[in-house]
């Protein structure tokens, strides 16, 4: 028999919706963003792992903030390695390549 999980808590669901915000507002190379949980501040990896086990749904708004920060830093990441600015066509047009 497989064991049921308890559905994640508000406070993880809020610590994580706080580390999707802090992820879309990190730079690479910069340190690692730390969210408040259980009173201590806590890096978004650890987050992420925390929350890695539940399997409940992810409201709308918070999975599309989550695509769309994930977009970004891998569109600069890409466009950056490539030495191309992500806010000319040229830019964009890579980047919409690599999903077609």
């Amino acid at each position: 028999m497989t064991e049921q999980r308890s559905p994640i808590s508000k406070e993880l669901r809020e610590g994580f919706r706080e580390a999707i915000e802090k992820y879309g507002d990190w730079r690479y190379g910069e340190p690692e963003p730390e969210v408040s949980w259980n009173l201590q501040p806590t890096a978004i990896s650890w987050i992420c792992e925390f929350v890695s086990i539940y399997d409940d749904s992810m409201p709308a708004d918070l999975w599309l903030r989550r695509s769309v920060a994930l977009l970004v830093t891998w569109s600069k990441t890409r466009l950056k390695a490539k030495n191309k600015e992500p806010r000319r066509y040229l830019g964009g047009a890579l980047v919409s390549l690599s999903f077609l």
